[in-house]
């Protein structure tokens, strides 16, 4: 059954934000934002798309690379979902500096600019969803990861924040931050130790994980629900993964 919406994804290249075009193929319209341009498949091979899923590349830590996109699509927005987020062993102990500024440049910057642009430019946007994490609600435990946790902790103060703001400017767009537990099979895992392979755990090993697919259907259900009702949060993790 086709869906009349017309939606963005952003990180759209593998991972959830592949798995969410996957989901999609029946809507109206959907672009698949990312850095690389392109939509993998599982085995990070590019994909053929249907004519109504348009790729299309961008950096989301520029400003005005995400306003020149947004500007440009002239169909009004129903949606976006950002998946747009990097996590790398960084500890605090070393000159990880680097991988600190390209964490919190991505995974809170890129969501500004996202967010910013979308009510400057795209008003009409009934819901926003952005990935975030349950790192945001306890203490880390995966090696090297503070500053990953600390960027989703920022990220989350942020969408509450930007959800008020808008509410006194009767905007009553939805904002759900969606913060899942262990995912394998994105670019976090491939990645996380990629500068570090000295360091290497297996981050999958202790229990079944979700899948990129098992985000996709959550975001489908929060995008079926009726106009009148927000959802605010949602929290999805692992049975045995119980924080």
């Amino acid at each position: 059954m086709e869906d009349n919406k017309v939606g963005v994804i952003f990180g759209a290249s593998s991972g959830v934000g592949a798995a969410c075009i996957e989901r999609m193929k029946n809507f109206k319209k959907v672009y698949a934002i990312s850095r690389r341009g392109k939509v993998l498949n599982d085995k990070q091979i590019e994909t053929d798309l249907p004519e109504n899923i348009l790729s299309i590349k961008c950096d989301v830590r520029d400003y005005k690379s995400v306003e020149y996109l947004l500007l440009n699509i002239e169909e009004d927005i129903d949606f976006i979902v950002s998946c747009v987020g990097v996590g790398f062993y960084a500890p605090i102990d070393n000159d990880y500096s680097s991988k600190w500024k390209d964490i919190f440049y991505t995974n809170v910057i890129g969501n500004v600019n996202i967010l910013s642009n979308l009510v400057r430019h795209h008003n009409e946007c009934k819901t926003a969803i952005v990935l975030g994490s349950v790192a945001a609600k306890r203490p880390s435990m995966t090696p090297g990861n503070e500053i990953y946790r600390a960027s989703k902790v920022a990220l989350e103060t942020f969408l509450n924040d930007f959800r008020s703001n808008i509410r006194s400017k009767n905007n009553f767009m939805k904002v759900c931050n969606l913060q899942p537990g262990f995912i394998e099979g994105t670019d976090f895992g491939r990645n996380f130790f990629e500068k570090n392979s000295d360091e290497n755990i297996d981050l999958y090993s202790s229990f079944t994980n979700l899948s990129p697919d098992d985000i996709a259907k959550t975001i489908n259900t929060i995008l079926s629900v009726d106009d009148n009702i927000d959802i605010g949060e949602i929290v999805i993790r692992p049975t045995e993964q119980p924080t």
